[in-house]
């Protein structure tokens, strides 16, 4: 398997690998700070079945045809994806191949983000004043108040473009923690098959992602047995599944469990 580092001048540094029982190569992003890039450009890598993946904070798999590639790499594309960095909350985004710093963004484009975040008073709530490490609170500009916004709700590095044909998106699954402050916000919802997640259901989907069994589940949401066993059922139906593997396997593949939500 050969590893080839193609940019690492940016936030974005991205991987080829091959290896000698594929057909074709893969690609992969791992999203990292600037002056970490060389020090972070590390992966678990898995190969199985001629598939990759590759599991490090925040990374995403590009393989084989343009529809699975990361949304704004896909060369002449005018659709734009966002993607955080998780150490900073920090945003950037890509478009035609290329990688920018938020500030780049069109005027017309970060109008997009500035309407949705004023339209969303939640998120306005939480994100105007910040508890910053000292323990002070501290007023952001609003900039950096869109820039969050942003994060917390675009942050994921994928294959579905955030603003696509001239149009912002629904916010994303992804969380920067298990206990986002953007499960508070009011333009977000985490979904599975496009059916919204009430809180406790995405607190037991954590806790079935830890192994955790269904007597400690019941324990830590307040409930009996009984109650857990009926909540249970309507999560399986909303994900469309029989069984907690299916669940797993249905929440990967809806970026539920992604950045620091495990």
């Amino acid at each position: 398997m050969q590893i080839e580092m193609c940019r690492s001048d940016s936030a974005a540094v991205l991987l080829w690998f091959s290896n000698a029982h594929c057909h074709q190569p893969f690609y992969a992003m791992q999203v990292v700070p600037k002056n970490k890039a060389r020090s972070k450009a590390r992966a678990l890598i898995i190969i199985r079945n001629a598939k990759l993946n590759i599991m490090n904070d925040k990374c995403t798999l590009l393989q084989g045809p343009a529809q699975h590639l990361i949304a704004g790499l896909v060369p002449g594309s005018k659709d734009i994806e966002f993607y955080g960095i998780p150490e900073t909350k920090e945003v950037r985004w890509l478009q035609n191949g290329q990688d920018h710093a938020f500030k780049d963004l069109s005027p017309r484009h970060y109008m997009m983000l500035l309407n949705a975040y004023m339209c969303d008073a939640s998120a306005r709530r939480l994100l105007e004043r910040i508890i910053d490490t000292s323990g002070r609170e501290v007023r952001l500009d609003v900039t950096r108040q869109v820039m969050l916004y942003t994060y917390y709700c675009y942050g994921d590095l994928d294959s579905q473009p955030d603003i696509k044909d001239g149009v912002l998106q629904p916010a994303e699954n992804y969380r920067h923690e298990r206990d986002c402050i953007s499960l508070q916000f009011d333009s977000k919802e985490i979904t599975i098959n496009g059916i919204p997640l009430k809180n406790r259901e995405i607190r037991m989907i954590d806790s079935f992602s830890q192994e955790d069994k269904d007597e400690i589940v019941a324990i830590e949401l307040g409930i009996v047995r009984n109650t857990l066993n009926q909540h249970k059922k309507t999560l399986f139906q909303k994900a469309g599944v029989f069984t907690k593997i299916g669940l797993m396997v249905k929440v990967f593949e809806e970026r539920i469990l992604i950045g620091r939500a495990v």
